[in-house]
């Protein structure tokens, strides 16, 4: 049980540190983007999203 919670939590700071570094590395990347870039990003990540989330979590 211990063990569990540990990896878990390893797990979510592992998450969360690949995740700003990533988000880093987005913004050094849009700001050097045209506006059509920047409109492909966003699709690209919205689609990225719906992949990732559940259906039954997205509520419109």
């Amino acid at each position: 049980m211990v063990t569990k919670i540990r990896l878990d939590q390893l797990e979510k700071e592992l998450s969360e540190l690949v995740g700003g570094k990533a988000t880093l590395e987005i913004m050094r990347q849009m700001e050097h983007s045209s506006e059509q870039e920047l409109v492909e990003m966003r699709e690209a990540f919205g689609n990225l999203l719906a992949a990732t989330i559940p259906a039954e979590t997205i509520v419109s």
